[in-house]
């Protein structure tokens, strides 16, 4: 999947063909599903390991060198055993407000400079070099994508209004048009949230051993 590919299939759920007079430009939708890829990096992230070092008689984790880390799924230390020897951790914010160390919630605390793998989350990548999120989420994304459209479109046809035509003074009432948007796009938008609510907590049930911190600064316990 790439960019102009899902960009083309949701015009198709919008009916609005490439043609020379879209309704929707490029930018627009582009936008739309940047929006609805966003939304979903939050519920499910794009996550890939890391291998950081501890330092000595320290149970903290620096994750300053991992790029926009938005979350921490999970934390394996000592590494290289089987199964994987996961330990129970806190994510501690930086300065900056962002997830910044791993605090590992272990009896004893790393005696020498030792492996940690991480593995992270950060916001899925959709572009046409790269796309990131797994095509199960396809049906997910497009109802979001969707349905941001819907409400953008609609938006600066709110305001009704009339104007005269020169030749038969004819009157013209768009605030149908501007309604049947709205419907469309929150119609869609209530599907999305609540998609995104039940894959959340599909996850979190998968998450284990780990006290997650969210971007908003609420603790939970996992």
């Amino acid at each position: 999947m790439t960019l102009s590919q899902f960009r083309t299939s949701l015009r198709q759920e919008l009916f609005d063909p490439d043609d020379d007079e879209p309704r929707f430009s490029d930018a627009m939708l582009d936008h739309a599903i940047d929006r609805a890829v966003t939304e979903l990096s939050r519920a499910a992230p794009w996550t890939r390991d890391a291998t950081l070092t501890t330092s000595a008689d320290s149970r903290l984790v620096d994750l300053s060198s991992l790029t926009d880390v938005w979350s921490v799924e999970e934390v394996e230390w000592p590494t290289g055993g089987y199964p994987p020897q996961l330990c129970t951790f806190m994510v501690l914010p930086s300065s900056e407000g962002a997830p910044g160390f791993v605090f590992l919630l272990t009896p004893e605390a790393p005696a020498a400079a030792e492996p940690v793998r991480v593995r992270w989350g950060t916001k899925h990548t959709a572009s046409d070099r790269q796309w990131t999120a797994p095509d199960a989420y396809s049906g997910l994304l497009t109802t979001g994508a969707y349905a941001y459209a819907c409400l953008a479109y609609a938006t600066p046809r709110s305001d009704n209004f009339r104007y005269t035509d020169g030749q038969q003074g004819a009157a013209v009432d768009t605030s149908m048009v501007s309604a049947a948007w709205w419907e469309k796009g929150n119609t869609a938008r209530e599907k999305f949230e609540r998609e995104l609510a039940a894959l959340k907590e599909e996850r979190a049930q998968q998450v284990r051993g780990s006290v997650a911190w969210t971007l908003d600064g609420a603790g939970t316990g996992r």
